[in-house]
């Protein structure tokens, strides 16, 4: 890439419409930008329809002019980004080429279809339904009738939940329609926490275009792993998410990837390695994450938090993180984890530093120094 050659921090607002189809179909470019569209009556709202609006709707041009010449925040871009954080510090964006066709225009060729909080179980750090009134049936199921024609067109689909091979979705028959049509062009990537991976559900997903299943699973302990996903179980989702490995080893697929989707909480902190060893043994990926803490529960991570580990703590976490990371390699994605984590520790010390001033202020100045 040249120098002077112009990029920008993500490729969401070339390319992606981020849809919530509750009440109202509400549609961002992702999870950090503010809706841009609302359509109050979508039952007829299809894949051609989506096309128009992130082609012509003049708020969503609006927006991507505004990223387009660099105002980002104007754009709806918040700071927390992970995008736009890693652009600031240097990394390689994303060309405006990449993203459209052969006559300039901008094309719509990926989707994220957010199902959530529509779920089978009630994770304590997703939605705490103890301080929370949850209405756990919100979004309207007829809007997955878009996602064949999209894919089968070449998009690229994110689904996340919620649980996105609940019943009323009808996944699993929109994947068996792709595997009929066969040529698809594009391809699906699923977050689900592997309750319902019964035999049908996985050779659906092994017969579709699936190139990607993620699996929420933060521990290998049973009991933490039941308290912390109330309502689930470690056996069913361990043996389900094996029973999908399995048989796509006995198919000798590449695809789908099936990697576990680990969150470090603080009380799963302590036995990080133990962990990472356990699944990646068992031959899965693995990537490794924090809470996320617009959509999670503020009281759960306000508990949860690895903010609220100790300094020794922490260090301690990172050696684990270090040692995991010379044992796996490229089979553990950590990179955005350890920065985190690292930011934390600095954070950590940074209070430490302030607390000591603060104390010494108050002390004879021969005794000074020795708290240290």
């Amino acid at each position: 890439m040249r120098n002077d050659e112009k990029i920008y921090p993500c490729a969401n607002p070339f390319s992606q419409l981020y849809l919530i189809p509750r009440d109202k179909l509400y549609i961002r470019f992702c999870p950090f930008h503010s809706t841009m569209v609302e359509i109050e009556d979508y039952e007829n709202t299809g894949y051609e329809e989506l096309c128009d609006i992130f082609k012509n709707n003049e708020r969503v041009i609006d927006i991507r002019q505004k990223f387009l010449n660099g105002n980002f925040k104007g754009a709806g871009c918040p700071a927390s980004c992970e995008c736009m954080g890693a652009f600031h510090v240097g990394a390689t964006g994303y060309k405006v080429e990449d993203y459209q066709d052969n006559n300039g225009e901008f094309i719509f060729n990926k989707a994220n279809l957010s199902l959530g909080p529509d779920c089978n179980i009630r994770c304590r750090y997703c939605l705490d339904t103890d301080n929370f009134e949850v209405d756990f049936g919100s979004c309207k199921p007829k809007f997955a009738d878009f996602i064949v024609p999209f894919v089968h067109d070449g998009g690229h689909l994110l689904l996340t939940g919620g649980e996105t091979f609940l019943p009323k979705w009808g996944v699993v028959d929109k994947l068996k329609e792709l595997a009929l049509l066969g040529d698809n062009k594009g391809e699906i990537e699923v977050f689900t926490n592997a309750t319902l991976l019964d035999d049908d559900t996985c050779e659906a997903i092994l017969n579709a275009p699936v190139a990607f299943i993620g699996i929420s699973m933060d521990t290998c302990r049973p009991e933490l792993f039941d308290y912390i996903r109330r309502g689930s179980s470690f056996e069913v989702v361990i043996s389900n998410a094996k029973r999908l490995l399995r048989k796509r080893n006995m198919r000798g697929q590449e695809k789908p990837c099936i990697r576990i989707l680990c969150a470090v909480l603080k009380s799963t902190a302590d036995h990080l390695e133990e962990t990472v060893d356990f699944y990646l043994n068992e031959g899965f990926e693995l990537s490794l994450n924090i809470l996320f803490r617009a959509n999670f529960s503020p009281d759960f991570c306000e508990r949860e938090s690895i903010d609220m580990l100790s300094l020794v703590q922490m260090e301690n976490l990172m050696e684990q993180l270090v040692r995991i990371e010379k044992r796996w390699g490229d089979k553990v994605y950590s990179a955005s984890f350890k920065g985190q984590l690292q930011n934390a520790i600095n954070r950590k010390k940074q209070n430490f530093s302030a607390q000591q001033i603060l104390v010494e202020a108050d002390m004879p100045e021969e005794k000074r120094g020795l708290i240290r």
